[in-house]
């Protein structure tokens, strides 16, 4: 799934059913600014989940209209 705040950030966002999810985002000149990895994954850390950040992720509000398209959908 890809988001787009208009003049501000892109990001690439996946999940997967069993092994987490994870994010990247971009600037407006497509320069990798930030990461997310997270998982739920009962295999890892003695069942438990984590999550780690790198970088700059942008906050949730989008000044402008968020436009998403989910790519596994076509």
């Amino acid at each position: 799934m890809t988001h787009h705040c208009v003049g501000v950030y892109r990001s690439v966002i996946w999940t997967e059913l069993f092994l987490g999810a994870g994010g990247e985002y971009f600037d407006e000149a497509g320069q990798l600014v930030g990461v997310v990895l997270a998982s739920d994954y009962l295999a890892y850390c003695n069942g438990t989940s984590f999550e780690q950040a790198f970088g700059r992720i942008p906050g949730s509000t989008c000044p402008t209209q968020l436009i998403t398209q989910d790519l596994c959908e076509r």
